[in-house]
């Protein structure tokens, strides 16, 4: 028996100070339904409605060129025709999630999609579970290197199709930060769909959900200050078959969801693009491997929670444990 288990509701991030944010002079505070999920703005400044509107015509904006499942898309025509000059932020992000996948050893890959549709962990359906030589022939087109340029014009080798939902959401959050900072604002945060960014002056406390309790129950609490808080968990998409868990993860080398000995990866960095790039990469990789690859980014901070409740937490992040049922360890 199949169930599947999907909200668009926020599962990973619940904001502590967000009540004293939006009570306390708040101009505007917007949410729409957009890349599958639920995006929230909520901008403090003298031109806080004109900003909102330009965050949400940037949304609309990259949506509609990044979107594996609109037809119009840049992303679609790419993996109908294999062979597509794309817009300039296509371009961009297509050589970002390269550069990330470079950097995370392939563990984050854009070319999983072909693997991906034969779970369909989509939301909106059942989901299923593949046979493995499924599997084994989806992977034969999966590969960054499958990927290369001809200029602008992108072109995929080996039946490769993309899918930027591992990035998409923030690539589009770093634009708004911009928008935002070019703009002067004065405090905003940006949630899209649990990528967190916050902006301003003073520092925000972000609640981190528990993986294992209710909604906006959290084991521990971040302080941050103009930055992104960004988490990969196998709690916000998955079906049970049979009585096993199947979630939305999936390890580009097996084709298969990740159990790594994870419940949730934490990144927090100015860079929400690369902050999602590395929280997929490093659910996929375990705790171990997993640090091993951000010693080599000091642009990140990290909050790792493991299977048996232990903590791991970088030494430079301002973290406080908040649930005596988990064990907090700060890592050098």
């Amino acid at each position: 028996m199949k169930k599947l288990y999907f909200s668009v509701l926020i599962l990973l991030i619940c904001v502590i100070v967000g009540v004293s944010f939006y009570n306390r002079n708040t101009n505007v505070k917007k949410t729409i339904y957009a890349f599958d999920t639920v995006i929230e703005i909520s901008v403090n400044d003298k031109n806080a409605k004109e900003i909102v509107n330009k965050s949400f015509e940037i949304i609309k904006k990259y949506e509609d060129e990044f979107s594996a499942f609109k037809p119009s898309s840049d992303v679609s025509i790419l993996n109908e025709s294999k062979n597509y000059k794309v817009s300039d932020d296509v371009y961009k992000i297509i050589s970002n999630a390269i550069s990330y996948s470079e950097k995370t050893n392939g563990y984050f890959d854009i070319t999983i999609k072909n693997v991906m549709e034969l779970w369909n962990i989509n939301g909106t359906n059942e989901g299923r579970v593949p046979k493995d030589s499924e599997i084994d022939e989806a992977l034969k087109s999966v590969g960054y290197k499958n990927i290369s340029f001809d200029g602008k014009t992108v072109v995929l080798s080996n039946n490769a199709k993309i899918d930027l939902g591992g990035i998409a959401k923030g690539y589009c959050t770093n634009k708004i930060r911009d928008l935002m900072k070019e703009n002067n604002v004065k405090e905003a945060l940006i949630n899209m769909g649990g990528n967190i960014y916050v902006l301003g002056d003073r520092t925000f406390d972000i609640g981190l959900q528990s993986p294992d309790g209710v909604r906006g129950e959290h084991f521990g609490v971040c302080t941050v200050k103009n930055t992104s808080v960004v988490t990969s968990g196998a709690y916000e998409r998955y079906f049970e078959s049979d009585g096993k868990k199947y979630h939305h993860i999936i390890n580009p080398f097996t084709g298969k969801c990740a159990y790594s000995g994870l419940k949730s990866v934490t990144i927090i960095g100015e860079n929400s693009e690369k902050c999602d790039a590395f929280s997929t990469a490093v659910y996929i990789l375990g705790k171990d491997e997993g640090i091993n690859i951000l010693k080599n980014e000091p642009d990140l901070e990290y909050v790792i929670v493991t299977d048996d409740n232990n903590v791991y937490v970088s030494k430079n992040l301002k973290f406080k444990l908040t649930d005596k049922n988990y064990k907090l360890h700060k890592v050098d």
